[in-house]
């Protein structure tokens, strides 16, 4: 068993590792946000967090894969193009001190910086035009600090929790941002969530996309597929 002490960066570098094997993996939160480790039940005192190693279970979880060009990256937690991609660009590029309240300060203080680029999706068997303010392809459900954008995802059913949020405004992100934190962004009118194995999305132009926090840049078409049950994760059942 391989413990990854950090957070989302340093558990996908570690499991990216292990991918395949018969290694377990845990974490051990000391990161920002922590969001696979809270999308795995793990606890975020790091006591019991290294008690789990004793006391969790053995699960197989499924991973997400990207395709952008010639390139391939691999998600554990959840990967997105838009906004949440965009201030992940400004956090991870910024000195000082990092956590939930310098993510919120740089949400406010960058939105009019922010422009949704169009975007044409393929996804179960259908096509959607739109301009997502943030389209989030997720395996668990939390982007961090308890903020859940995909309440419903699961880690290990072999599908991904699509959300398409569109037409946020300043003032509707005012208004609702607390629903990221109780587990009710999908009663959104403005929020459309579904289940699905892969994603294709033709961007007419560059756009920032994340995988688990993670930022690139690309104006190439991008396939996010789920690999099923691929990581063995040591983690409470």
């Amino acid at each position: 068993m391989v413990a990854s002490a950090g957070g989302d960066g340093t558990a996908n570098e570690t499991a990216q590792g292990l991918l395949g094997s018969e290694t377990a993996m845990t974490i051990i939160p000391y990161g920002s946000g922590n969001g696979l480790a809270r999308g795995l039940r793990i606890p975020m005192n790091k006591e019991k967090a290294i008690r789990t190693i004793l006391t969790g279970r053995p699960r197989l979880i499924d991973v997400g894969e990207i395709t952008d060009g010639e390139k391939r990256k691999l998600f554990f937690g959840f990967s997105g193009i838009g906004y949440d991609a965009f201030i992940g660009k400004l956090f991870n590029d910024r000195t000082g001190r990092r956590g939930l309240f310098s993510y919120i300060y740089l949400s406010i203080v960058s939105y009019s910086k922010f422009k949704p680029v169009p975007l044409r999706i393929k996804v179960n068997d259908k096509e959607i035009f739109t301009n997502p303010f943030v389209l989030a392809v997720a395996n668990t459900g939390e982007y961090g600090n308890g903020a859940k954008i995909a309440p419903h995802a699961i880690p290990d059913d072999g599908f991904f929790e699509l959300c398409i949020l569109q037409d946020m405004t300043m003032f509707k992100g005012l208004l609702h941002g607390w629903r990221l934190f109780d587990g009710s962004i999908d009663k959104m009118a403005e929020m459309t969530m579904l289940r699905t194995t892969k994603v294709e999305v033709f961007p007419e132009s560059s756009v920032y996309y994340h995988a688990d926090g993670e930022t690139e840049q690309t104006s190439s078409p991008l396939v996010f597929s789920i690999l099923p049950l691929q990581l063995k994760m040591i983690a409470p059942m």
